[in-house]
């Protein structure tokens, strides 16, 4: 379930190395959790949906540096499906579709090297949720390309895709910097995030920077409980909007000081709010 995946993922690491009786507590807890809130998936109709090309498919990447033996890090993903209204940052309708927790594949000797290694896996997601989407549909028929991939492009396309991360080193490297490196201190770090500066455009996919405590995947990549609060929400009401702010320079616990929690923030905006995403707004959400 994903309010425990994290913690299952991170405990049977704790369990393959050197397992204390803190653990088999955990684990206790865990499952004392479990049998008094347990969450189910539910699939139900997206309101201002039409037709398939209006489904959108948002992925929220995330990850823990550094919280796992031997230098490890954790990546988290979330990918939904969700109406046109979420990419003006409304308050709206969203199903949850796949999730991961994961180790991440190399060492990162930062924390952008493990946002990138965590985007390109959630983009991937992203990529494959939108192709599955489009073949359900029928797209696959109107194309008599024998090129695989280029066919594939062309119908992933037809479905709107969002990428959203919280980390601004990472959203800069792919989106602003244009030197070799693109930033980044590490050379296979700086490799991935130019394959997603490259195929982002390509498919048409939209990279976003959002607050940390509105990416809903920060619950996919570490224990406490208070990292989790925006993804119970969530798991709850099944409604949450993409908040983006490009004059956000304080750091999340002092914005939640000010503004409150995403959640007390999102229970207190009307359906009606007409806050929008910045720079992926409408107009340029389909790639046109």
């Amino acid at each position: 379930q994903p309010l425990i995946c994290a913690r299952c993922n991170l405990l049977i690491t704790e369990l393959a190395g050197s397992p204390v009786m803190r653990t088999a507590q955990e684990i206790q807890e865990l499952v004392r959790e479990l049998r008094k809130h347990s969450t189910q998936l539910k699939f139900f109709k997206l309101p201002h949906v039409k037709t398939w090309k209006d489904v959108c498919v948002v992925g929220l990447g995330d990850q823990a540096h550094n919280n796992r033996p031997r230098g490890g890090s954790t990546g988290g993903m979330l990918v939904f499906l969700a109406g046109p209204e979420i990419a003006m940052g409304k308050p709206n309708p969203m199903v949850l579709v796949a999730w991961k927790s994961w180790k991440l594949k190399r060492v990162a000797i930062s924390s952008n090297d493990a946002e990138v290694q965590a985007l390109v896996e959630t983009e991937d997601a992203v990529y494959r949720t939108r192709l599955l989407w489009a073949e359900l549909n029928g797209a696959g028929k109107l194309s008599e390309s024998r090129d695989l991939l280029t066919a594939s492009v062309a119908e992933v396309r037809l479905v709107p895709g969002l990428l959203g991360t919280d980390s601004r080193g990472g959203y800069d490297s792919i989106i602003i910097n244009e030197s070799p490196l693109l930033g980044l201190s590490n050379i296979r770090a700086a490799l991935q995030a130019e394959q997603l500066k490259q195929s982002l455009p390509d498919c048409g996919t939209k990279l976003i920077w959002l607050a940390s405590d509105w990416n809903l995947s920060d619950g996919l990549t570490k224990k406490k409980p208070e990292c989790r609060e925006s993804l119970a929400y969530f798991m709850k009401h099944r409604r949450w909007m993409l908040k983006f702010d490009p004059e956000f320079i304080v750091s999340s616990r002092k914005q939640k000081a000010v503004s409150g929690s995403p959640a007390m923030q999102l229970a207190g905006t009307s359906k009606n709010s007409e806050e929008f995403l910045g720079p992926c707004n409408s107009e340029n959400f389909h790639g046109h």
